[in-house]
């Protein structure tokens, strides 16, 4: 059988996801019979593996592949997934989320239109704040082209609201870094080295998340960000000679991101250990010479003192931020005016 794209999902202790997540795909109006489903069990330790099975054993196209040993990080089921798949596009998705039933069909009528290297579209958070999904219809939503000089600065760099060429992915060698936190990061910029056109539709909302609140987000710790930063500097060493980049403008969103996920994860209670994690980000941004604004006025002012070693001035500021985004009536605007 020839299926059109490949879905790869890598499960672990999902019981309570899994099937929203997996009949999504399923109830896709493209057709499910044009979808390769590969579903790779990280050795879990609930009905997971259970639930993975009986949906194998409804549809031949459904490939169950079950680990023996956890590996801990969901990159190992997608370099998994990437490697046997057998279609020419490749979408990922996370255990606990769904797909807008429309989307696999939409992406794949633009490839039929134009045959970008990469589609992207928008997402929607649900959690304790957004609580409901619209469903929004892809028909007439505007499809920005990004020129080819601008597609490595594309700031979206999530993975499983977009649709990647497999050929592409195998040609470059480009798999996700195992045993790291930012694995998605070092991943779409290998990847958008390599593209020549993108599409991105950012007002359909293709895909849909479900935080949780006991969920990953909730667990990160400072050394986890380190690791984060650990990952930017491993993709600067890969791309540093190339002439052609300006790293202000690549890492300037995810110098926001960094300095958001202290007081958005609530990770300032340790002054030490936050000083210490500001000298790492000061130093990357000495490394790749940062220069220019950030993206909010929030982080902006951070990272000014961030840069002039202001480190307990900035500690003491982001400290103040951290109260005032506890309000959920400011995270709703926060929200909807930084798209986080």
């Amino acid at each position: 059988m020839n299926y059109k794209i490949s879905v790869i999902i890598p499960c672990y202790n999902a019981e309570s996801t899994l099937k929203r997540c997996i009949d999504s795909v399923i109830n896709q109006t493209f057709g499910f019979e044009n979808i390769e489903l590969i579903l790779y069990d990280d050795a879990s330790t609930d009905s997971t593996k259970k639930i993975i099975e009986n949906y194998a054993k409804q549809y031949e196209n459904i490939v169950p592949i079950y680990s023996s040993e956890n590996s801990g990080f969901p990159v190992r089921g997608r370099n998994k997934g990437i490697e046997i798949a057998s279609s020419d596009y490749i979408m990922f998705m996370d255990n606990d989320d769904e797909y807008d039933l429309n989307v696999c069909e939409f992406f794949y009528n633009i490839i039929n239109e134009s045959n970008p290297d990469l589609i992207s579209c928008g997402k929607v958070n649900l959690d304790n704040i957004t609580t409901k999904y619209t469903p929004t219809s892809p028909n007439g939503k505007e499809k920005i082209n990004i020129a080819k000089e601008d597609i490595i600065y594309f700031e979206d760099r999530f993975i499983w609201n977009k649709i990647y060429k497999r050929s592409i992915l195998i040609e470059n060698n480009i798999l996700f870094p195992e045993g790291k936190y930012a694995e998605d990061l070092y991943f779409t910029i290998l990847y958008l080295l390599h593209c020549n056109s993108l599409i991105d539709v950012p007002e359909y909302n293709g895909y849909i998340r479900h935080v949780q609140e006991d969920s990953i987000s909730r667990t990160w710790d400072l050394n986890d960000l380190t690791m984060i930063i650990g990952v930017d500097k491993l993709i600067y060493s890969k791309i540093s000679n190339n002439k052609n980049i300006d790293f202000s403008r690549l890492y300037k969103k995810e110098i926001s991101i960094l300095i958001y996920k202290l007081y958005g994860l609530h990770l300032l209670k340790e002054k030490q250990g936050v000083i210490t994690y500001l000298n790492h980000l000061y130093d990357f941004e000495n490394d790749i010479s940062f220069k220019g604004s950030l993206d909010t006025s929030i982080q902006d002012i951070a990272n000014k003192l961030l840069l002039k070693e202001r480190f307990n001035l900035c500690y003491y500021y982001l400290k103040i931020v951290e109260k005032i985004y506890d309000s959920h009536i400011l995270r709703k605007l926060y929200r909807k005016t930084n798209n986080l």
